[in-house]
C-alpha cells in the first residue's frame, strides 16, 4: 500500500510539474521512462529490506546506488528487478553501505 501511495504522489508532482511547466519545458518520454524506472527500483529496493522509500532512496543517495544507476541506466533497465537491485546492492557495499 506504501508503495502505491508514494507512486501516485510522485505522479501528482510530475503532474503539477507538468501543467506549470509547459510553456518552459515538457520532459521527453526517455526522461520520463528514466524517472519512473528509477521510482520503480528503488520500491523495489525497500520492499527487499522492508524499509520505506524514502529511506531507500536515501540510502541509494548515501552510497552512491542513484549516481552508479544514472551512469549505466542503459545497462540496468534491461536486467530484470531482482538483478537491478543486486547489482544495487553491491555498488552501495563497495561504498560502505551495509544492508545485504
Amino acid at each position: 500500500l506504501s508503495s502505491m501511495i508514494f507512486y501516485l504522489i510522485i505522479l501528482l508532482i510530475w503532474s503539477i510539474i507538468f501543467i506549470f511547466a509547459q510553456d518552459e519545458y515538457v520532459m521527453s518520454r526517455e526522461e520520463r521512462n528514466r524517472l519512473n524506472y528509477t521510482i520503480a527500483l528503488i520500491a523495489e529496493f525497500a520492499g527487499r529490506f522492508g524499509i520505506g522509500e524514502k529511506q531507500a532512496h536515501n540510502y541509494l543517495s548515501r552510497f552512491n546506488g542513484l549516481s552508479h544507476l544514472t551512469t549505466y541506466y542503459d545497462i540496468i533497465h534491461t536486467l530484470s528487478f531482482d538483478d537491478a537491485v543486486d547489482a544495487m546492492i553491491q555498488v552501495c557495499e563497495h561504498n560502505g553501505g551495509k544492508l545485504k
